[in-house]
């Protein structure tokens, strides 16, 4: 009887419905919200309220059973778009939500006709190379960009071609348990 008591907690727990979609008003507080942990551990730069509310168009999002749970922003440039602010929910890491996310961002902007999409990271190089981004040399980011970077955080220039990607999503190798986390 105990080990049936078992398995009906867990299923209760269990992740019943994802959804990746684009973020609308409301979820401006919550995407403020869920970055909070990051900026505070020094993996995201700090951002306002008012900066989700302006650029709330940027944004995708990740909802597990229908909470925020995770999301990306991609700004656009004219030949190449960055992906910025990735972060999924503390108690999600683990299931597979931010590799969704970046999978997501990466069809978006190759379907969107982008050759490549770069980033900037101060903690998760490894992780972001598992998508197929490689380091790039600062002078490469688009114009102002590199003058934007905040001095001494640290952080890599990094790119991801997106040839073929619209048409044929990249099947991503699986992960060894503690490896990495998204």
């Amino acid at each position: 009887m105990e080990a049936l008591q078992r398995f009906a907690r867990r299923r209760r727990r269990a992740v019943r419905r994802v959804v990746i979609r684009d973020a609308v008003p409301p979820d401006a507080r919550a995407l403020y919200e869920l970055s909070l942990p990051f900026v505070e551990g020094g993996e995201l730069l700090a951002r306002p309220p008012s900066y989700f509310e302006a650029h709330l168009a940027e944004f995708r999002l990740i909802e597990v059973d229908g909470r925020v749970s995770g999301c990306v922003g991609m700004h656009r440039y004219r030949d190449t778009a960055e992906l910025y602010n990735v972060c999924v929910a503390r108690g999600h890491h683990r299931l597979g939500l931010g590799r969704r996310l970046i999978v997501d961002a990466l069809a978006r902007a190759a379907a969107q006709g982008y050759g490549e999409v770069f980033l900037l990271s101060a903690v998760a190089a490894d992780w972001f190379a598992r998508f197929g981004f490689s380091a790039m040399h600062i002078a490469d980011l688009p114009p102002g960009r590199a003058c934007a970077m905040v001095p001494g955080r640290g952080s890599v220039a990094m790119r991801c071609a997106l040839r073929n990607r619209a048409a044929q999503p990249r099947r991503l190798p699986s992960r060894p348990h503690g490896a990495w986390a998204a």
